[in-house]
Formats: structure tokens, C-alpha cells, sequence
């Protein structure tokens, strides 16, 4: 599904991310329980962590599960940012890196 990179505007505990986006797709329909989901760290910078996050579904469920969970991982990705507003820091966008 490709790789996304989250700016670390804030101290985050990694595995607290790791899980709240695992229960996030888990409850997408179309997200096959069995092989589990997984979400792997693929790099570490100074200023970011990128995340793989790879949910598990029929070969011609693919491209909706794609959209959904990326459109579900935004709207975390907001949700948490907004949260944050309040130690005035400000939220960045995903970057895409799947193409580079």
C-alpha cells in the first residue's frame, strides 16, 4: 500500500501509533482477520518515522481497501494533529514517499 511518512511535530510513543492504527483498519469490512494486519517501521530520521501499514484483503477488494484505509489514516492523522493544537504545534501533511 505503500509507505507514508508522519512528521514527528511531537513526541508520540511509536508503539502507541503502531496500535491505534491497527485497531483503525481492523475495523474496516473488507480487512481479512487472518493474515493479521501489521504495521512495520521501514525508517527512522531526526525528523520523521515512516510507517508501513499493510492490511490483508481479496485480490479484487484492493484497490477500494487502499482508498479506505488511506482516507481512515488521514483522518487519524488530523484528529490526533488536532489534539495537539492546544501546545500550539502545527500539524504536517502526509508526504507521499511511494515514488521516490
Amino acid at each position: 500500500m505503500g509507505d507514508r511518512c508522519l512528521n514527528e511535530a511531537k513526541t508520540y510513543s511509536l508503539d502507541t501509533t503502531i496500535y491505534e492504527l491497527l485497531q483503525l483498519i481492523k475495523t474496516h469490512p473488507l480487512v481479512l482477520k487472518e493474515p493479521a494486519p501489521s504495521c512495520l517501521v521501514t525508517a527512522i530520521s531526526p525528523k520523521s518515522t515512516v510507517l508501513s501499514l499493510r492490511p490483508w484483503c481479496q485480490a479484487q477488494n484492493y484497490e477500494q481497501v487502499r482508498s479506505d484505509v488511506q482516507k481512515l489514516v488521514q483522518e487519524w492523522w488530523w484528529r490526533s494533529a488536532k489534539s495537539w493544537e492546544s501546545d500550539d504545534i502545527k500539524p504536517q501533511p502526509y508526504q507521499d514517499k511511494t515514488n521516490e
